[in-house]
């Protein structure tokens, strides 16, 4: 889909059947999006085409969690990707994956 259809479609403001790509910020109609392999986000055909020329995806990365420190042993963090909180034990260095959503985690 080009961008003369997408303005044809737009003119009257209608986002019915629409959904916003996270990669442009533009709305399109969902029959256009496509999960994207590498990023997994969903993209819309333009963006796609641009990805598979080679031009980079912004990701906005997740600001780095404080450490809570429980003992000599022990401090409570956060997954960074499901935010949930669990203890670390920094002598065994346990848990190596998160207890909830099992994303591998990053040693400290």
């Amino acid at each position: 889909m080009d961008m003369e259809r997408y303005k044809e479609r737009n003119k009257d403001g209608n986002r019915d059947g629409q959904a916003k790509c996270r990669r442009c910020g533009k709305y399109w109609p969902v029959g256009d999006f496509t999960i994207e392999p590498n990023s997994k986000m969903p993209m819309c055909s333009v963006c796609l085409k641009d990805v598979g020329e080679g031009s980079p995806i912004v990701i906005k990365k997740k600001e780095d969690i404080a450490v809570e420190r429980i003992d000599q042993e022990k401090v409570r963090k956060r997954c960074p990707n499901c935010n949930y909180r669990y203890n670390y034990n920094k002598l065994e260095r346990t848990p190596t994956r998160c207890p909830y959503c099992n994303v591998k985690l990053k040693q400290i």
